[in-house]
């Protein structure tokens, strides 16, 4: 009988445990969606490489969407003091002829306050076929969705940035169809 109530005992605490730790992992949101900006290519990349990316990514511009005074002066305020950037007047043209082409003010900036909700309803294929035939196919033919492949992160920005251009999305939406792509159109190693 002792051995029976102390198993018993012994199930008690990790039942209870598991619903403490369930509990505590499902207060635990994920971080905010990031932007994710190629790396040009030609002398505008060095100059980044050179003078950017030891102290910060680039990334973090598409949050922006300025004409090249703003830049200027974006760029002039996050290192007034630093004595460490130094651009001569060559690369400093160079990298402000990049950010107003890339991120001027007719582009959108990246929003900084999507956080992924959890889901707990998932797309099929043919509901997300459907999906993406009734919203997407307006603005864009689904081959450039079909000849991608991105990791799941990958996705959920091109939709965030497809919602920010006016595609019609809400967060579960965009979350259903992040997952779906990410698991059908996701990076495959082998191909």
């Amino acid at each position: 009988m002792k051995k029976l109530l102390n198993k018993v005992g012994v199930l008690v605490s990790l039942l209870l445990t598991l619903v403490l730790c369930t509990h505590v992992l499902g207060q635990i949101r994920r971080p905010p969606t990031w932007p994710d900006i190629a790396l040009p290519g030609g002398p505008v990349r060095d100059v980044i490489l050179d003078n950017c990316t030891s102290c910060h990514g680039i990334d973090d511009y598409a949050f922006y969407a300025l004409d090249r005074d703003g830049w200027d002066a974006l760029i002039d305020e996050k290192h007034h003091g630093n004595n460490s950037v130094s651009l001569a007047s060559d690369e400093e043209e160079l990298l402000l002829d990049f950010l107003v082409e890339t991120l001027g003010p007719e582009s959108i900036p990246f929003p900084r306050d999507y956080v992924p909700p959890e889901i707990d309803k998932f797309f099929t294929d043919a509901d997300a076929r459907i999906f993406m035939e009734v919203r997407c196919i307006s603005c864009h033919s689904l081959d450039s969705v079909f000849n991608t492949r991105l990791s799941e992160e990958g996705w959920r920005v091109a939709l965030v940035n497809e919602r920010e251009r006016g595609a019609e999305l809400n967060d579960e939406e965009l979350e259903r169809l992040t997952e779906w792509l990410g698991r059908v159109r996701g990076v495959n190693l082998f191909e």
